[in-house]
């Protein structure tokens, strides 16, 4: 099983409490279903 990451913001940081667009979210998902084993 693939392991899949998150990059975070281009100057490296990571916001988890930080809220995410719409755009990103949709990313999120397809990154997720588009890896294959």
């Amino acid at each position: 099983m693939p392991i899949i990451t998150i990059d975070g913001y281009p100057d490296h940081t990571f916001q988890p409490n930080q809220s995410i667009r719409r755009d990103q979210m949709a990313q999120i998902v397809y990154e997720g279903i588009s890896h294959r084993p």
